[in-house]
């Protein structure tokens, strides 16, 4: 059995319909070709968001709190019964400037793989 962690990068488009509406809308037909999904990293505030979006769309509420990527790491967090990390976009000036951020996001992804080990 194969067990996939998924993880949800997008940089950012200037129309936020793109980013709140349509991407959402697409991102939630791929999940049905990831049956077997443990875990969700949420890389960036969009990615954040378009799962948020799914999940009020389906009844449910925010998977991710409003806030500070950095205040909201390291708790437990729920998508559709599996962990969801919110977590850094791992492309942009700041990724090359802040090594912090390299070091969280590489955390993310050791917690996310260490739910499948």
């Amino acid at each position: 059995m194969v067990i996939d962690i998924l993880i949800i990068s997008v940089c950012y488009h200037s129309s936020s319909y793109i980013c709140t509406i349509r991407f959402p809308l697409i991102l939630e037909k791929e999940f049905s070709l990831f049956p077997n999904v443990e875990a969700f990293l949420l890389m960036g505030d969009v990615a954040i968001k378009a799962v948020n979006y799914i999940a009020s769309r389906n009844g449910e509420g925010k998977v991710i709190p409003a806030g500070s990527t950095y205040k909201l790491r390291g708790k437990d967090y729920f998508f559709r019964g599996k962990r969801a990390f919110p977590s850094y976009l791992q492309a942009g000036p700041s990724f090359f400037i802040e090594k912090s951020k390299r070091k969280m996001i590489a955390e993310d992804i050791a917690a996310s793989l260490s739910l499948i080990r």
